[in-house]
């Protein structure tokens, strides 16, 4: 099996620019100090030194659904396939992979008998197959543009924010994970995972974002914080900065 890995131009001409506000968000924050400060204003505090910057590079945490050479058994918990109950509008759902797969289906009808069997698989596993197979029967290219540019995003973040509120202990295993930079160690996924050259790393992304406000819980202090340096540029779509958070 072979594919073709995508470069990072190639991959940021399908983010959307809420995604691309997520992932240069932070690029930029962990490459904070490299490069000269643009100071926002007089309160806004000191990039990180080089050598901070070089110190939390340096501490990537690759997590994934299985332990491996690359990924420690101890942050398997990160990945969506972890067993984790959550309860969203007055539905259980048995992990974030479930919930996930279940919101690609919205509506009435045949609709909500995918949702409802998504729900009841015995696992994630048996939750992602079946959607994959309701997709192919779902032949609208609209539907699909609007789950891709506008609602899965929201979806992940629903989900991730649920796990991790509604389960504690998961909650503070992720906020021992301190400043490592998470990287979901997916083989094949350049947009979810961060393992492959360019990987947009959104699934790392959004658990970096939600660790920092469960431990800053001040949005303004990540904004200006993010404004007062230069924010990583690797290609042309990094163009877009200082989007509010």
């Amino acid at each position: 099996f072979f594919f073709k890995q995508k470069t990072a131009y190639e991959i940021a001409q399908r983010l959307v620019g809420s995604e691309m506000c997520i992932r240069d968000r932070y690029m930029g924050y962990y490459n904070m100090g490299c490069g000269e400060a643009k100071r926002g204003n007089s309160t806004s505090p000191e990039p990180r030194s080089k050598e901070a910057v070089k110190s939390i590079i340096d501490n990537k945490i690759y997590f994934y659904d299985k332990a491996s050479e690359l990924c420690k058994a101890e942050h398997i918990f990160l990945n969506n396939f972890e067993p984790s109950v959550i309860t969203i509008g007055g539905i259980v759902y048995k992990s974030v992979e479930h919930y996930y797969q279940a919101r690609k289906f919205i509506g009435e009808g045949k609709f909500k008998e995918y949702r409802e069997q998504i729900i009841k698989a015995p696992d994630p596993g048996a939750a992602k197959k079946l959607a994959r197979q309701f997709e192919g029967e779902v032949k609208d290219p609209e539907y699909w543009r609007v789950w891709n540019e506008e609602r899965k995003l929201r979806v992940m973040k629903e989900a991730i924010k649920a796990k991790y509120d509604q389960n504690p202990d998961l909650k503070a295993k992720l906020l021992a994970t301190g400043d490592g930079f998470l990287i979901e160690a997916s083989p094949k996924d350049d947009y979810w995972g961060g393992l492959l050259p360019g990987s947009a790393n959104m699934l790392g992304n959004l658990l970096m974002e939600y660790r920092f406000f469960a431990n800053k819980k001040n949005s303004s202090q990540l904004h200006q914080y993010i404004k007062s340096c230069l924010l990583y540029t690797s290609d042309a779509a990094d163009e877009q900065r200082g989007v509010d958070i």
